[in-house]
């Protein structure tokens, strides 16, 4: 019974310093009158947004590092563009005008 006690308590201790680890890790929220934070509020316009994996299979991934390679090449992409007016979208950051 004295064991259990005792796995439970360091069991709460680790759960509890995992929790605050994660908690710290959290940026800090953008300041409201700062560049970022206006260029990633939602604008007036209606965002379509999509997910797409780009895959060359005639060419092989060399190994690099800790990764081994791949028999193909993959390239995650994701494409934002307007939406129609009355489709379903979502609101998206604020495209900078130049």
């Amino acid at each position: 019974m004295k064991f259990l006690k005792r796995a439970l308590l360091v069991m709460a201790i680790v759960a509890a310093g995992l929790a605050l680890a994660w908690k710290l890790a959290e940026p800090p929220p953008l300041p409201a009158d700062s560049t970022g934070a206006a260029l990633l509020a939602p604008g007036p316009w209606a965002v379509g947004r999509e997910q797409h994996e780009l895959v060359d299979s005639r060419r092989p991934t060399d190994a690099n590092g800790d990764f081994a390679g791949a028999p193909v090449r993959r390239l995650p992409t994701r494409v934002w563009f307007p939406a129609a007016p009355g489709a379903r979208a979502m609101a998206g950051p604020r495209a900078r005008s130049r």
